[in-house]
């Protein structure tokens, strides 16, 4: 049975009430609607704080396997003469620099994490439940894919990341933690940590049309 939006958050207060963790991950996969939320254009940020994560991460650009600690096969290196070959070959009027700048902001982990936080928020959620941004040990965290290719007389990109969420009930929070305005659990007044009451992973697709500007940047709850 597909959920409506309306339908989830009533099914997510019920499932919490009842104390049922499987029932509401189920919940959360009836709702088919998750598999394509549409999320904001990225705003202009700094490149350094998302180039050095970028250093660290593992990736597949274009079908080959970044590894962080080469100088050579790293994901940074292998960006940059990607991005200068591809503009060369194809002869386009677009700043190599550019580009390279336009997908390594798209590779933060963070910032897609953040933006899909957002949204996500206002929609997986109810009066006893409540959504919560997870660290990397949480989940099964895949590399993230890059694909750039000249169609047409333009230069377009696919990036996909990965990134660990998870839903927490109110009442375990209630004068033992907070919930930050980027959705990590902070003021955390308790030895034993609070964990996730289920964990779910959220991968962020963008499809970019790096000569026009144009993109289309989804969030799919997995």
């Amino acid at each position: 049975m597909k959920l409506t939006r309306i339908q989830l958050q009533e099914s997510l207060a019920l499932h919490t009430k009842m104390g049922d963790p499987r029932k509401l991950a189920s919940s959360l996969r009836e709702a088919t609607f998750l598999s394509a939320v549409q999320l904001d254009p990225i705003v202009a940020r700094k490149v350094r704080p998302s180039e050095k994560q970028a250093a660290q991460e593992n990736a597949i650009i274009n079908g080959v396997r970044t590894v962080s600690t080469s100088s050579y096969f790293g994901c940074l290196r292998i960006l940059k003469d990607l991005s200068f070959q591809l503009c060369q070959m194809n002869e386009l009027s677009l700043d190599p620099q550019t580009v390279y700048e336009s997908i390594i902001l798209r590779m933060s982990r963070s910032i897609a994490a953040g933006d899909a936080y957002l949204k996500l928020k206002r929609i997986i959620k109810s009066s006893n439940l409540s959504l919560i941004r997870g660290d990397d040990t949480w989940s099964r965290i895949l590399p993230i894919e890059v694909e750039i290719f000249e169609s047409q007389g333009s230069l377009q990109a696919v990036v996909s990341t990965m990134s660990s969420f998870g839903v927490v009930r109110n009442a375990e929070l209630t004068g033992k933690a907070e919930i930050s305005t980027s959705g990590f659990l902070v003021n955390i007044k308790r030895p034993v940590p609070i964990d996730p009451w289920v964990k779910f992973d959220v991968i962020v697709t963008e499809r970019i049309n790096l000569s026009t500007g144009d993109s289309e940047r989804i969030a799919k709850v997995v």
